[in-house]
C-alpha cells in the first residue's frame, strides 16, 4: 500500500490493491500553530487570541501552544450559556461546530 505525502491543499490517497485509491481523512490529535488554520481555520494570531480570551487549557512546548483537539472543539461550540458544558447531543455539537466555521455536515 502506497500513502502520498498530504500537501496544502491535496487529498491524502492510499493505494488498494486493484489499483484504484481511496482518500483518507486525516484528522488532528493535538492543534498547533503549526495546524490550526486547516484544523479550526483561524489563522496563528487568532488562534493564540482564541486560547488567551476563552481561557482554553493548552501544553506550551516552546513558542508552540499545544491544544487537544476535542478540547477545541468544546471551546468552539457556540452556547447559550458560556458556563454551561452540557451537550444535547454529540450531532448536534458537530452540527454548532461546523456552523461557527462556515461549513455544514454531509450526509
Amino acid at each position: 500500500m502506497a500513502t502520498l505525502t498530504p500537501r496544502k491543499g491535496r487529498r491524502v490517497l492510499r493505494a488498494k490493491k486493484d489499483g484504484s485509491a481511496v482518500a483518507v481523512a486525516v484528522v488532528p490529535l493535538i492543534i498547533s500553530q503549526l495546524n490550526c488554520t486547516a484544523a479550526v481555520g483561524m489563522n496563528e494570531r487568532r488562534y493564540l487570541e482564541w486560547i488567551i480570551e476563552r481561557g482554553v487549557p493548552c501544553r506550551k512546548e516552546g513558542k508552540l501552544r499545544l491544544v487537544d483537539a476535542t478540547t477545541a472543539v468544546r471551546y468552539l461550540a457556540p452556547s447559550d450559556d458560556e458556563e454551561s458544558e452540557d451537550v444535547d447531543s454529540t450531532e448536534d455539537e458537530i452540527d454548532r461546530v461546523l456552523a461557527a466555521v462556515g461549513r455544514r455536515r454531509t450526509r
